[in-house]
């Protein structure tokens, strides 16, 4: 993973050089030359209206208005603003109605990890519901489970195992907002 912090970290350089007026083809190669001098290695950097492809020999970081990923021989990263699930999420882990926020999927030598976070269309009453009868119903073992109150917000939170991955369920409400959904799965 350590390359793709790297990788990451010359992403968020380019992207603050693209801020203060470098996108042009000189400026382009100027952020190539800084990008390797910081990275210690030749930097191949493409940048256009669609956005930017950053590759050096440990791999590729690229940002675009679909989102942002991370390739690289330690692994892979891939997080999305909105949108869909990520193509591995189990069909069996039941996902409210709502709009996607942020799908997020990782993997590396020591598996995998998908991260999904939903504002729901349902109240948590409902949101509770849904997932003490679709979680067991859909062969996942719930281990623990905790709620929590304070200030306005109410929190319940659901470990679960089951169909190769373990996780959690985490539901959120605010007085005034509409419930959050955030589920984390960790392949086992």
């Amino acid at each position: 993973m350590q390359r793709l912090t790297k990788l990451s970290m010359l992403l968020v350089l380019v992207l603050a050089a693209a801020g203060c007026g470098f996108g042009d083809s000189a400026g382009e190669r100027l952020m190539e030359e800084v990008a390797g001098e910081a990275a210690d290695e030749d930097v191949d950097l493409d940048m256009d209206e669609d956005g930017i492809t950053i590759e050096t020999e440990d791999g590729e970081v690229s940002m675009d208005e679909d989102g942002f990923s991370a390739t690289g021989e330690d692994g892979e990263f891939e997080a999305g603003a909105g949108g869909e699930l990520p193509d591995d999420f189990p069909d069996e882990m039941p996902v409210p109605d709502g709009e996607i926020q942020l799908a997020s999927s990782g993997s590396d030598a020591d598996g995998q990890q998908l991260q999904v976070t939903i504002v729901a269309e349902d109240d948590l009453e409902a949101l509770e519901a849904l997932y003490a009868d679709e979680l067991e119903a859909g062969g996942w073992d719930v281990e623990e489970e905790a709620e929590m109150s304070m200030d306005g917000m109410r929190s319940r939170v659901l470990a679960a195992e089951g169909h190769g991955w373990d996780g959690s369920v985490t539901l959120t409400q605010t007085d005034d907002e509409p419930p959050l959904v955030n589920i984390v799965l960790t392949s086992s």
